[in-house]
């Protein structure tokens, strides 16, 4: 009797001990109706006539800290797209930026950080596909030392497929 009683002891230990994981990182993607020239984070004087001619979407994409600790990355100060990779090929993305270096960025508990943006399809076959992915780079606080490092580090993490937060599936045409 008293073995069955340390045994069950031990598993109620052990599966106590067992949590389920949560995303530290949520990202999401919405494709927009029209394109918000007030909301996007770059000098659009050049673009507007630009972006009424090609495949052009207009986006709304949400970085979320899940987590209950304060988030610190690196990115750049006017092109936060570098942080995004697309998972095809003939998407682009429609960055206007005259000035550009890494900075760091504090993301709180709980918060949720938007950005908008423009990606260009140059292959007008992606819009049969069955949804394009965006992902998130994450590039923590102590894993770049100097600003000029930014860079490489960041096409490490790509290439290696390192601390990437995939977005949800959008499809061209459609509402997400």
């Amino acid at each position: 009797m008293k073995g069955l009683i340390n045994f069950l002891g031990i598993i109620l230990v052990v599966f106590s001990c067992t949590t389920s994981r949560k995303e530290s990182l949520i990202t999401h993607v919405t494709i927009l109706d029209k394109v918000d020239f007030a909301k996007l984070e770059m000098d659009t004087t050049y673009l507007r006539d630009q972006l009424m001619h090609g495949r052009f979407y207009p986006l709304k994409i949400d970085l979320v800290n899940n987590s209950d600790s304060t988030m610190y990355y690196w990115t750049n100060s006017c092109s936060w797209q570098s942080n995004w990779i697309l998972d095809h090929k003939s998407i682009t993305w429609v960055v206007e930026c005259p000035k550009n270096v890494p900075v760091i960025v504090k993301l709180m508990p709980h918060v949720t950080q938007s950005h908008f943006g423009i990606v260009e399809f140059t292959d007008s076959t992606i819009l049969d596909s069955d949804g394009i992915k965006l992902g998130f780079v994450l590039l923590r606080k102590n894993e770049v030392h100097d600003d000029i490092d930014f860079t490489r580090i960041l096409h490490g993490k790509i290439e290696t497929k390192t601390d990437i937060y995939w977005s949800n599936s959008i499809i061209p045409g459609q509402k997400n």
